[in-house]
């Protein structure tokens, strides 16, 4: 792999480790409202995942959660966000589904969310590109990560691999 690339792997990584497992605080574990907690989960269209994060955070303070009463709410709370209209604005909120809704709505969901994703990504595209930026298409289908600096001209990294200078790319 070259030096550039490694790099750049690098980065992202130790962004994405960075990030902490504490979801709640000390006063939210003590508080233990469960349920409430599982609903505004549901609400977001959380997996069930996000309980195990709530767990460890908890860990942390000698507090285990109410799985029984997380579980329940998130139920609930599953069932405001599995509206099809959701499936749009959580898109352009930069939310991408991750297969929560029941089976009947799933598909459409999917498909939905999708779309509203690739419209939330193509603004943020177009804003670095119109602030002096090129951005080129992380999260996108190129399946790749681009950065540079300067608009239509200067260096930054190609989103299929290696480093640039001049026009675009």
């Amino acid at each position: 792999m070259k030096p550039l690339k490694m790099i750049v792997y690098l980065i992202a990584l130790s962004s994405l480790m960075g990030c902490s497992h504490a979801t709640l605080s000390r006063d939210d574990c003590v508080r233990g409202d469960w349920l409430a907690l599982g609903v505004q989960d549901g609400m977001n269209g959380k997996t069930v995942g996000e309980l195990n994060l709530h767990k460890q955070a908890c860990l942390d303070y000698g507090i285990t959660p109410d799985s029984k009463s997380y579980l329940t709410g998130r139920e609930k709370g599953l069932l405001e966000y599995c509206k099809l209209d959701n499936a749009v604005t959580s898109g352009l909120n930069g939310q991408l589904y991750q297969s929560v809704c029941p089976k009947e709505v799933d598909e459409a969901f999917r498909k939905q969310n999708a779309a509203a994703y690739n419209l939330y990504l193509n603004t943020i595209r177009n804003s670095y590109y119109n602030n002096g930026y090129y951005y080129g298409g992380f999260g996108s289908y190129y399946g790749g990560f681009g950065l540079g600096f300067g608009g239509r001209r200067g260096f930054g990294f190609s989103p299929f691999g290696g480093f640039r200078w001049g026009g675009r790319w």
